[in-house]
């Protein structure tokens, strides 16, 4: 039987329950299988899991992540925030000396006309 709203112990339910018993039911607990995880808990720093439900695993250096957890890890274009370069999002242009190449070469060559 494929139940509307929830299933427990194999009995459909019309509203939300909290099936982990952490006091918070399915209509604000991201991870309801998990008495660990729910709005408010101590989310513990690039483990991957977001515990307290705000949709981001916080950095242990104390910089805002980037990215959100990935609710889906099977889904390769999130970043749980393991490390490496995100797939997604957006990313400034280069920099460094080769970027700035063009901008330095405009300016001498309009110094250069000047001074003739």
């Amino acid at each position: 039987e494929t139940c509307p709203a929830s299933c427990v112990d194999g009995a459909c339910v019309d509203g939300p329950v909290d099936a982990d018993g952490d006091g918070h039911n399915t209509s604000v607990d991201c991870n309801d299988d998990d008495p660990l995880i729910f709005p408010g808990a101590e989310d513990v720093c690039e483990d991957g899991v977001d515990q307290d439900c705000d949709g981001v695993d916080p950095r242990c250096d104390g910089r805002t992540p980037t990215m959100p957890t990935d609710p889906d890890p099977t889904d390769p274009g999130v970043d749980g925030g393991a490390g490496g370069h995100a797939t997604g999002g957006c990313a400034a242009g280069g920099s460094g000396a080769a970027s700035a190449l063009p901008f330095v070469l405009a300016l001498l060559w309009s110094t250069r006309r000047r001074r003739r």
